[in-house]
């Protein structure tokens, strides 16, 4: 049978992520956040509601998944399937046991048992080519991406393990992944494609998101050369969120930062 979904409402849904364990040594060198659960429940139950996704019939592939909170969500409206990727294997654990403890045989209700609807994959998401996920495109994919605001130049003077890092010849650069994350979303997914980022980026992650559309589009043999936005894509800003960011490294200066981010949202209409 079907699974059914756990939450009704964004209310319910917000409460059963807001209990997800996060990261307890988050990881500079890949801008570890974890994703609050009122953004997660906002982002995803709007995304529910405008397109009737995360259906029993729907894939989903989730980007850099962390500890889980983003998969969490997908199941828990009803996804019949989600593969999580990320590079660190801290994380994955964690994530694992924290899917493990919410969807697992041996929970009250045996029509909430998706313990073989979901999995995981350590991988580089920006090395990381569509084919190598199972060798299938993804109804739906979600990603809540480092930022990429972050050079070595910039934190060079502020860390320590930075400073140990280059000498190791290490790089600690994040500039720019959250698009590499966007792009590897794109080539995944044959439906849609929802991303988090700093409201200042999105002109130019619109931009960029748009290219890597047409480019997609225009390697497929049944789909004409000439690709209109519109008709054959959407890209677009679906939603302003404050995401409360707490001191998590070294070259975080306040206890606590508001940040204004956005959801983008690609679709590719036929």
């Amino acid at each position: 049978a079907p699974v059914q979904p756990l939450v009704r409402n964004r209310k319910q849904l917000e409460s059963l992520l807001q209990q997800v364990p996060t990261f307890a040594n988050p990881q500079s060198r890949w801008e570890q956040y974890a994703t609050p659960g009122e953004v997660a429940a906002s982002w995803l139950y709007d995304a529910k509601m405008r397109w009737n996704c995360f259906t029993a019939e729907q894939s989903v592939l989730d980007l850099g998944c962390g500890p889980g909170a983003l998969m969490t969500g997908c199941l828990a409206l009803g996804s019949g399937y989600v593969c999580g990727v990320d590079i660190d294997s801290d994380s994955l654990d964690l994530c694992r046991s924290n899917l493990m403890e919410l969807f697992s045989p041996g929970n009250d209700d045996d029509d909430n048992d998706v313990s073989a609807n979901w999995d995981l994959l350590q991988a580089d998401v920006t090395r990381l080519s569509a084919g190598l996920v199972h060798q299938r495109q993804f109804d739906v994919v979600v990603t809540n991406p480092p930022f990429g605001t972050y050079s070595d130049a910039k934190l060079s003077h502020k860390s320590n393990s930075n400073r140990r890092n280059k000498k190791a010849g290490q790089s600690t650069s994040s500039k720019g992944i959250d698009i590499a994350f966007l792009e590897a979303g794109i080539a995944a997914s044959c439906g849609l494609v929802f991303s988090l980022h700093k409201t200042a980026t999105m002109p130019f992650v619109m931009h960029r998101a748009r290219q890597a559309c047409a480019r997609k589009l225009m390697s497929s043999d049944d789909v004409a050369s000439a690709m209109v936005e519109g008709r054959d894509y959407s890209v677009s800003q679906v939603a302003n969120l404050r995401y409360n960011l707490n001191r998590s490294y070294n070259h975080h200066l306040k206890e606590s930062k508001d940040i204004e981010v956005s959801i983008l949202e690609v679709a590719f209409l036929r």
